[in-house]
């Protein structure tokens, strides 16, 4: 295959869309789709060979993989080996053990998969995953066990079969990461199968799919779109818009436009310079590098990083990636001998065997917890103090149903107390629960992660309406009725909701039946009503009960359990961790806090502050008396929500 310049050029955009998005967000809020044009390109350079060599019949499965194991293990051994050497110092025992779990997953390209169950990309936890980087491998490597496979098998069809099974798995590819995009974004994201079409768009090309227009001006036009194309996708789109799906299309067709007409297009010059070819080069290493570099160095500084710092990090990335790409890369990268031993496998596989085995020692000691002091892992303890019946009765997000009753009530019969809320209504219920057992009274939890209580509005992302919660909404209202409770407590992370602005930030947003919104006025607005409209509907079928509303809890920059691990591991003061200004609660909460009393003025409603307990005029605390009350940055231990249930409602 001929060697192109621009190619290289094009994996240099790539690559720094994705590093300036990750060092700078806000000055290219979409550099993720970076991660596309790699896709694209990959699947155009892959298809290529795989495609000559079967048409030439001489394509060997067992060469392939030995080629790819070649081209994609030694630099990451490489890279995870330092990572993990650096982390060893750096990271604290539950920060190494998550690390543990990624490296594993990593390990058997699993990453992506395991990403996809544990989080997200854009969320503020992710951003202290140091392999988080890796899902991106784990993509292509599962795509690259299967595709091979379907073009051998196509190679025997004609070619009308051949392109209409090649268009029918490409939609299906992209249909299925647009129609799963609502309810199930993360599975979009880091999918192999809603990622598939992304490589096709590449391996159309090299298939021959995409028909080539002639003429030099045309050429240079087309090249001149797409990468227009790449850099407007870069610049417009944000984390929270609705991706990838049918918004990665720009970014993916810009791709194919400069690869198919890139070649000898006066436009791609730019991408033929050495400086940017060179960054194409060591674009595989630099990816590798710059993550955990970015990850590892923000965490060591216990504290946002100033622009000077984060260049400092680039720098250190740049002169990883030049190491790796020349001493790692450039000497596995020889030709595959004719008659490939299975011995060959060997090395790749015991090198990834020995990661993963890295990743359970590290996962059997807890991130090697015997590293930290006793202050550190008191602390880190905390994060583990959650409500027991989290996992059966915190429901799913996208789901349309609530958790059965079983399993799901405490005390005894009959059930006086409902909780109805999100993860923070869950997270209150071990404090509820006391109170209740002191008062000889039964109740049960009715919680959905991401799913306020309130009735008369749908939830929704920048992704489209999640349905699911308003389902879930009235089969809980038919509870209320069914069982009419003496006390409904109506608890959930109401800023989050309230606060979010549908054209500008995303995040959790209302929509109303009569008007979907645009600006954060009118979400407030929508709030209010549905609170009231909520109280009244539970008090029309439950006249008799009495509904507590939980005001909104203080919530942190950053989590505070993790602050006071990583600082003690390090011998310092943790003191600093626990405590932000009043001023910045009031003003965050300020208009929910005007619409809950409002609505329990004019209803028979009642509320309860929590910021009357944990704040005062000058500071808001997530510990009292020596007694951590947080297990991340907003949601409360299953002792603090016991502690602070006792002064509330005792």
């Amino acid at each position: 295959m001929e060697y192109r310049r621009d190619i290289d050029g094009l994996r240099a955009v790539a690559v720094g869309t994705v590093v300036i998005f990750h060092a700078f967000p806000l000055a290219l809020p979409g550099g993720y789709i970076g991660v596309d044009v790699f896709f694209v390109i990959s699947g155009y350079l892959i298809t290529s060979i795989i495609h000559r060599e079967i048409q030439e019949s001489r394509f060997s499965i067992r060469k392939f993989y030995e080629r790819r194991f070649r081209r994609i293990i030694p630099a990451l051994m490489f890279a995870i080996v330092l990572t993990t050497i650096a982390g060893w110092i750096v990271l604290s025992p539950p920060d190494f053990t998550e690390y543990g779990e990624s490296l594993v997953a990593t390990s058997a390209f699993m990453s992506n998969i395991y990403f996809w169950l544990t989080g997200g990309y854009f969320s503020g936890p992710a951003h202290e995953k140091a392999l988080l980087h890796t899902w991106s491998l784990a993509v292509e490597e599962q795509f690259y066990v299967i595709w091979p496979i379907v073009l051998i098998a196509l190679a025997k069809v004609p070619r009308k079969w051949f392109v209409t099974a090649f268009a029918a798995i490409f939609l299906g590819s992209l249909f299925l990461a647009e129609f799963r995009l609502s309810e199930q974004p993360l599975e979009v994201f880091f999918g192999f199968h809603t990622r598939a079409w992304e490589l096709l768009v590449g391996a159309a090309i090299a298939v021959g799919l995409v028909p080539m227009l002639k003429g030099r001006r045309v050429a240079d036009f087309l090249v001149l779109m797409g990468l227009a194309l790449i850099i407007g996708s870069a610049l417009l789109l944000q984390p929270e818009s609705r991706f990838p799906g049918i918004a990665a299309l720009p970014a993916c067709i810009g791709t194919l436009l400069v690869i198919q007409y890139g070649a000898d297009a006066q436009t791609a010059s730019i991408l033929r310079l050495r400086p940017v070819v060179f960054i194409g080069l060591i674009s595989y290493s630099l990816y590798l590098w710059h993550w955990p570099v970015l990850v590892l160095g923000r965490l060591s500084l216990e504290q946002p990083p100033s622009t000077g710092q984060t260049f400092l990090m680039l720098v250190v990335a740049v002169i990883g990636a030049v190491v790796s790409w020349r001493f790692v890369e450039r000497p596995f990268r020889r030709p595959s001998p004719e008659r490939l031993p299975l011995s060959s496998f060997a090395p790749p596989i015991g090198a990834l065997a020995l990661a993963g085995a890295a990743g359970g020692f590290l996962l059997l000691t807890d991130g090697a917890e015997f590293r930290a002091p006793p202050q550190s892992l008191r602390y880190a303890s905390v994060g583990d103090d959650f409500n027991p019946r989290r996992a059966a009765c915190l429901t799913d997000q996208y789901s349309g149903h609530v958790a059965p009753l079983d399993g799901c009530t405490f005390g005894g019969e009959p059930i006086s107390i409902v909780v109805w809320g999100d993860s923070h209504a869950d997270a209150i219920t071990p404090g509820v629960e006391e109170w209740a057992v002191r008062q000889g009274l039964g109740g049960r939890q009715i919680t959905k992660s991401a799913c306020p209580p309130l009735l008369g509005v749908t939830l929704a992302t920048l992704a489209g309406p999640r349905l699911g919660c308003a389902r879930a909404n009235l089969e809980t209202l038919k509870a209320i009725e069914m069982t009419q409770p003496a006390i409904v407590f109506l608890a959930a992370r109401w800023s989050r909701y309230v606060e979010a602005s549908p054209s500008q930030e995303g995040g959790e947003f209302f929509l109303t039946d009569a008007d979907p919104l645009t600006d954060r006025a009118g979400n407030r607005q929508s709030f209010s009503t549905a609170l009231d409209e909520t109280v009244a509907r539970i008090k029309g079928v439950a006249p008799e009960t009495r509904v507590v509303i939980l005001g909104p809890l203080p919530e942190w920059d950053a989590n505070p359990v993790r602050c006071a691990v990583r600082k003690a591991f390090r011998g310092n003061v943790a003191d600093g961790c626990f405590e932000r200004p009043s001023t910045e609660f009031e003003a965050h909460t300020r208009v929910v806090e005007n619409s809950i009393r409002a609505t329990v003025a004019t209803s028979r409603a009642a509320a309860v502050w929590p910021g009357d307990v944990l704040c005062d005029a000058s500071v808001c605390r997530a510990a009292i008396g020596g007694e951590l009350l947080y297990r991340d940055d907003d949601h409360l231990s299953a002792m603090g929500a016991k502690i602070l249930v006792r002064r509330l409602l005792d």
